[in-house]
């Protein structure tokens, strides 16, 4: 079973069994007694994500291209703020630090070309309605910040190989579902993409768990 398969059951399962929780008759409930928003507040998280890096570019040093598609493991730290208007609306916004991500690599007879993602940051705002009282269902968009490190090595022994490092801009959209386990655990599963134009693009699916104050 894959990472994808977990993520997209814990995005089914997820507002499942905290719908089933909701229904519950609880004694404050019975009491008709107001309840204070879930969703607002400051929160910090952490989670596994799985990174998806596609390089699609002309490698004019070695006389070649880069077309392919690699994954791997990463994780992600993030702050963010939450605040829930009514009993439906949740708007916030999120910033947030990771690490991840697969070497792609490409040859000619000229020499080899390898590129690495390193650590990538970003800022972004979400606005998601409640599928349940303790449910939200969400989307997100913002920029993204890539570090990349890339590296060519010529196959001619006069040739002096090269190494940079550079950071790549781009837009940030996606989406998820994030519940509530406890008055100040919730968990998060999510799908985002990161367009960096000049053929670099990257996707990830996350679980995150987030810490409300």
């Amino acid at each position: 079973m894959n990472i994808f398969t977990i993520i997209a059951s814990a995005l089914i399962l997820m507002p499942i069994a905290a719908t089933a929780q909701e229904q519950e008759p609880t004694e404050r409930q019975a009491e008709d007694l107001p309840v204070a928003p879930i969703f607002t507040g400051l929160k910090f998280g952490s989670g596994l994500h799985y990174q998806s890096t596609t390089a699609k570019y002309a490698l004019p040093r070695i006389k070649s291209s880069i077309d392919t598609k690699k994954g791997d493991l990463g994780y992600r730290f993030h702050v963010g703020y939450d605040a829930q208007v009514g009993n439906v609306l949740v708007v916030g916004s999120e910033a947030g630090i990771e690490h991840g991500g697969a070497t792609l690599t490409a040859a000619s007879d000229l020499g080899d070309y390898s590129l690495k993602p390193s650590w990538s940051w970003d800022a972004s705002a979400r606005a998601g309605v409640l599928a349940a009282p303790s449910v939200l269902m969400y989307a997100r968009a913002g920029y993204s910040w890539q570090r990349i490190e890339e590296q060519t090595d010529f196959t001619a022994i006069a040739s002096r190989d090269l190494n940079t490092s550079s950071t790549k801009k781009g837009f940030l959209f996606g989406g998820g579902v994030e519940a509530k386990f406890t008055d100040r655990l919730f968990v998060r599963a999510e799908y985002d993409r990161m367009n960096y134009r000049n053929g670099l693009k990257t996707s990830k699916a996350m679980i995150a768990f987030i810490s409300k104050l």
